[in-house]
């Protein structure tokens, strides 16, 4: 059975599982966009945006919509019904619009879903076709038409084609179709420390129903070697298996160097055969999860590795328990059988009640709010498998692996067990430790002085984690603090045309080559047009350059950032979402567009002048902006005004978000907005990524208190009583002077990866402290008082409590150490156990006194209530 979950976990990660970068999910979204060239924003409102938004307004799925309107173009965002999918929203939208709208000659109008998942949502793959530095889009575009079909002949490919640069338009003055220019598609490619920059036509694929991004990838790169396109060339530009093959790397050096830590820490603190155990049990761990994904249905994306990950520190505490308990029972002298029983029953309960409450503190994810929670969802499903199969591997599999490896060993030492030359230690140790609970019993007044100092140690560190939880920024998604990737986005000055605005991307272009130099070694067009551009720069590998992303995105805010009337901004790609220039928004209803000037000029006059108090902080409002004039924007609520702001503080920018809503809400209030000739609801202020990633976060931590509370009450019925789960809860305190003072240390702010790493930490130091408090139980069940029941738990548990810090914080450090965006997650709970276990094993033991005290006394003056 053993080998066969190997051979089917094996065959689950490398063959059977689909591997692709965001997890599918749905994302009720579709937008309604065009152009309509007649220079008259108004015009476009009127004759195509507002009946279009009437005919959305009719469809019985769609929530909401935000609707704009330019001098030639329109677009409409559509949010449909949340069970309502993209594709079939979109096909409603398209449905309505042909029975109900007559639009104007020349409209070019498109309705599509939206695809997060894709690149312009419809490809899971682009490359470039170019040629020379002066060639034109229409000699490319007959280059990537020859391209195009030969991809489309593979069994991977589902669709490919040529993505336009040249569009056939109605010219409204004539009637008569012409040749225009739409977009600007180049591509830089540095070989030999010399870039080139090359005018590009795309090619779009899509992949098969049952092919993953890297099989599509491998078989798209085969053919292009195969195909002949005399000079010029052919290069992927846009590649999910890229981000993909750098996740399931980080994923396997962190899993190899973690496993070589484990063992190493096992042979060291407990013997070579106990590291031979906990050696093969994690990789039949991953196995059984990897193949539990495939029989769910679930893909092998960034959120389930990112989940298995968070999971390697959790699984290996199981392992070390059982093994241990095992191995400190040889000495028993019993049978096979009796030794394992007996280890069983020393610790199964334990490992089972802190199994069962680490999947209680992540349950509450399940239902985390937002699309935030529709993408992460899928972590909290892969924690469960994962932890709730270690846990019956490790009772199972672990015994079975001893017998031959731990128990028929000889009892004589060999060389190999010579090599646990901290064992010594760890026995001097826990002896000493175990000594300091019974100077309690023997000799009170040294007992009160040896108990005032370990409480005043833990209250110390909690005092302690709350000024350093003080200082610490609120960033719900930081920036990571290296990246691979650079990104530019240009908004080009109204009235640009697509030759001009071609001709500031060549100057930006020159910019970005002259500043990066060596570091740079391409730079792709994702999106271009004459309103923006999206530009994706790369850069050397994080592990092979000196200055970090961070510091190469200030180098190029130095060159200019605004060309000819175009705004320039730079920043770096990151996994999580991307972060926002001007964090703060708000929105401004009104009938009519003189009341919404006035009013959200009033507003953004009175933003602008803000500085906020937090946490010590002074935090001014640095900028602020209102939609581009002469755009119209409209909902179903009527037309509005998004007003903007800038903070000269990013490291407080979620707690400045919630602060500047609440000082507009308390200033203009209903009276306020009276005298404005606004209505009592013409503020918005639920409309930017930051609103909804805090409602988000908020989630978070209400599910961690309701989490908290099941706890609790499954400790309660575990234990049979109302008092201990409290002193198993002291664990969870003691943590956080670690992970504050190591967030601190390491430059990382309060996250949302902190707030995971708070989860998997809580599950197991509470652990630490189930195991602590069951063996003292179990001692004063065979007649202990209470000094020698805490007494005997410290010593005998001492070498599995340290030995699972020890596992788990090496085990994390080369995720720590490879890859930047893991590391404030990894160093929550590296810091956060160490903090802990130091706590528990000085501090814990006078807690539990108190408490049996105080049961001891409640029992003998209220015996009924026993």
């Amino acid at each position: 059975m053993w080998a066969l979950l190997l051979l089917f976990g094996l065959l689950s990660y490398t063959t059977f599982l689909k591997k692709e970068g965001f997890p599918p999910i749905n994302l009720p979204i579709g937008a309604v966009q065009g152009t309509y060239f007649v220079n008259d924003a108004q015009k476009v409102d009127s004759e195509v945006t507002q009946p279009l938004a009437k005919a959305v307004e009719s469809v019985d799925s769609v929530k909401s919509y935000d609707a704009s309107s330019g001098s030639n173009f329109y677009s409409l965002l559509v949010t449909f019904e949340d069970d309502v999918s993209s594709e079939d929203g979109a096909n409603q939208v398209r449905a309505a619009i042909k029975d109900q709208v007559n639009l104007p000659q020349g409209v070019d109008n498109n309705v599509a879903s939206i695809d997060p998942a894709k690149f312009g949502n419809k490809y899971n793959l682009l490359l470039a076709v170019y040629d020379k530095e002066d060639s034109s889009y229409t000699a490319l575009a007959e280059k990537a038409n020859k391209v195009a079909p030969q991809l489309a002949d593979l069994s991977e490919v589902e669709l490919s084609e040529a993505v336009p640069v040249l569009e056939s338009v109605v010219d409204p003055s004539t009637g008569e179709k012409i040749q225009r220019q739409t977009s600007i598609n180049k591509i830089a490619i540095t070989e030999d420390g010399t870039t080139k920059f090359y005018p590009a036509v795309s090619v779009g694929v899509s992949k098969s129903a049952d092919i993953d991004d890297l099989q599509l990838s491998s078989a798209v790169t085969e053919k292009l070697d195969e195909i002949d396109l005399g000079e010029a060339s052919t290069r992927i530009t846009a590649d999910f298996a890229t981000t993909i093959d750098k996740q399931i790397g980080s994923l396997q050096s962190s899993l190899i160097g973690g496993l070589i830590a484990v063992v190493i820490v096992a042979l060291l603190l407990i013997s070579w055969r106990a590291a031979l155990v906990i050696a093969l049990f994690i990789p039949t761990v991953l196995a059984a999860t990897f193949g539990g994904l495939y029989m769910l249905g679930i893909t092998l994306n960034t959120i389930t590795l990112f989940a298995v990950i968070l999971t390697l520190g959790l699984f290996v505490d199981d392992a070390t328990i059982i093994v241990e308990a095992i191995d400190s029972h040889r000495k028993d002298g019993k049978n096979h059988k009796e030794i394992i029983k007996r280890a069983i029953k020393r610790v199964g309960i334990a490992s089972l009640a802190g199994t069962l409450t680490t999947l209680l503190v992540f349950a509450p994810m399940l239902f985390i709010s937002g699309i935030l929670g529709s993408f992460i969802k899928l972590l909290p499903i892969t924690v469960i498998l994962a932890l709730s199969l270690s846990f019956l591997i490790s009772i199972i599999l672990v015994p079975f692996l001893t017998r031959p490896l731990v128990l028929s060993g000889k009892k004589k030492k060999s060389i190999l067990d010579r090599l646990s030359i901290l064992v010594p230690v760890e026995e001097y140790l826990s002896s000493q430790l175990a000594k300091l609970p019974l100077i309690n019993k023997n000799n009170k007044k040294k007992g009160r002085v040896v108990t005032t100092a370990m409480v005043s140690l833990s209250i110390l560190a909690v005092i302690g984690a709350g000024l350093f939880a003080t200082r610490l920024p609120l960033d719900i998604f930081p920036q990571s603090k290296d990246s691979d990737i650079l990104q530019a986005s240009v908004e080009f000055a109204p009235g640009t045309d697509i030759v001009s605005a071609e001709a500031i991307t060549d100057k930006i272009d020159k910019n970005i080559q002259s500043t990066l130099g060596d570091e740079l070694t391409y730079v792709t067009y994702v999106t271009a047009n004459e309103r923006t551009a999206n530009i994706e720069i790369g850069l050397t590998p994080f592990g092979e350059r000196d200055p970090t992303s961070v510091e190469l995105v200030e180098e190029l805010k130095n060159t200019p950032l605004e060309i000819d009337g175009s705004v320039i901004k730079y920043g770096q790609q990151d996994a999580g979402p991307p972060a926002e220039d001007f964090p703060f928004q708000m929105r401004v209803y009104a009938n009519s567009p003189e009341v919404l000037k006035k009013g959200a000029s009033t507003i953004e006059a009175f933003i602008a002048k803000q500085k906020l108090e937090l946490t010590g902080k002074q935090v001014k409002v640095q900028e602020t902006k209102t939609d581009e004039k002469g755009m119209i924007s409209r909902t179903e609520a009527g037309q509005f005004t998004t007003i903007s702001a800038q903070f000269d503080n990013s490291d407080v920018t979620s707690p400045a978000v919630t602060e500047l809503e609440r000082l507009v809400a308390e200033e203009f209030d209903e009276d306020k907005l009276k005298s404005l000739s606004l209505s009592s609801s013409a503020l918005d202020f639920d409309v930017s990524q930051e609103s909804e990633n805090a409602d988000s976060f908020a989630s978070i931590g209400m599910g961690l208190v309701i989490a908290l509370a099941a706890m609790y009450l499954l400790l309660v019925l575990l234990f049979n009583s109302f008092s201990q789960p409290l002193l198993i809860f002291t664990a969870i305190p003691f943590s956080l002077f670690g992970v504050f003072f190591g967030l601190t240390v390491t430059s990382n702010s309060l996250s949302f990866f902190v707030m995971l790493g708070l989860l998997g930490l809580i599950g197991i130091v509470v652990n630490n402290t189930i195991l602590l408090t069951e063996y003292a139980n179990q001692e004063r069940e065979l007649g202990a008082d209470r000094w020698t029941a805490i007494s005997n738990a410290v010593k005998d548990r001492f070498r599995p409590l340290i030995t699972t810090t020890v596992t788990t914080v090496f085990a994390l450090l080369p995720l720590a150490l490879s890859d930047p965006f893991w590391q404030s997650l990894a160093y929550t709970l590296i810091f956060g156990m160490i903090s802990s276990t130091l706590l528990i094993v000085l501090s814990f033991p006078y807690y539990y006194l108190f408490v049996e005290c105080i049961r001891e006394w409640k029992n003998n003056k209220f015996p009924s209530l026993t």
